[in-house]
């Protein structure tokens, strides 16, 4: 009993605290506050326009639905009215404080400090708009969650423990990848749409009708993408950790965002998808590549 459970112990702490080779955390700390700073850079103008107390959605429509303890735009709108601040002008300082707090991650001044800061201001983003907002807004949420963790090399000193930390958020991101892709999978089987290649079909007709135009007659293309997305999404957590097949399949992984973000508009999305899979994966091979050219420093 006592060989059982400390193979099991043995398994768990493999499994859990050591995720193999991985990016140098500063790396991974500058990649999800530079997707952070671009997602919020593409929507920031909007922000008040859709979240104000005359926006299009407004910012105390789903005030039934959250504590009043926890932040959101109308929390803040009415702490604003108590210092007879404009709101507009409330709002923008709000989002100057989160581009502010990313520079500052990038530019290693206080990472931690300043990542708590980005997170819960994209934390407050999402409980105002969690009635409307998409799975990127809930991806960014949780990557600046993990950044909170990387930035704790700040404070912790001892390395063995530090990399114990470390290497258990980067498992954290490579479980929810397989999560997510799994259950986006499984969805998809559910319904025909993407066995016959109508849904890759709807797609291309909807935000590239030319180019649906000049595809209509290869139906053969729409049925092998279909079946390729599900195969890829439904496998991916095992095709991902056998050696062998993980390049190729984080390279399917990363077009298939680009013809997301090139063909349906969602920019930011993919981005942050893309990052979330540079951060989880690509330290099984950066360090071969990096190591012996110009570029070592940036090992450190």
């Amino acid at each position: 009993m006592n060989t059982i459970y400390k193979k099991f112990v043995s398994w768990c702490n493999r499994s859990l605290f050591d995720s193999g080779e991985v990016l140098p955390p500063r790396l991974s700390s500058k990649i999800i506050a530079v997707v952070c700073l671009v997602n919020l850079l593409l929507i920031g103008s909007d922000i008040y326009e859709l979240y104000g107390a005359h926006g299009l959605v407004g910012a105390k429509m789903p005030d039934p639905l959250v504590r009043r303890y926890v932040p959101s735009f109308s929390l803040l709108g009415r702490f604003f009215d108590l210092l007879h601040v404009n709101e507009g002008i409330g709002f923008y300082i709000i989002i100057g404080v989160y581009v502010t707090a990313l520079i500052f991650v990038l530019l290693d001044y206080k990472r931690l400090v300043f990542a708590f800061v980005a997170f819960s201001l994209q934390l407050m983003t999402v409980t105002s708009s969690f009635l409307f907002s998409h799975g990127g807004d809930s991806v960014t949420t949780f990557l600046l969650f993990i950044n909170i963790l990387i930035c704790l090399d700040e404070v912790i000193k001892r390395e063995l423990l530090y990399r114990t930390i470390y290497s258990f958020a980067i498992r954290l991101l490579q479980v929810q990848l397989c999560i997510i892709y799994f259950f986006s999978g499984f969805g998809k089987v559910l319904g025909v749409d993407w066995f016959t290649g109508d849904a890759v079909w709807l797609v291309v007709n909807t935000f590239s009708t030319d180019m649906a135009g000049r595809l209509s007659d290869y139906e053969i293309l729409f049925k092998v993408s279909g079946w390729g997305v599900l195969f890829i999404e439904l496998f991916f957590p095992v095709l991902v950790f056998v050696k062998v097949t993980r390049p190729f399949v984080l390279v399917l992984i990363i077009l298939m965002h680009l013809f997301i973000g090139a063909f349906m508009g969602l920019l930011a999305f993919a981005a942050t998808m893309i990052a979330f899979n540079v951060v989880a994966w690509s330290g099984y091979y950066y360090r071969p590549v990096i190591a012996g050219g110009r570029l070592s420093f940036l090992l450190k």
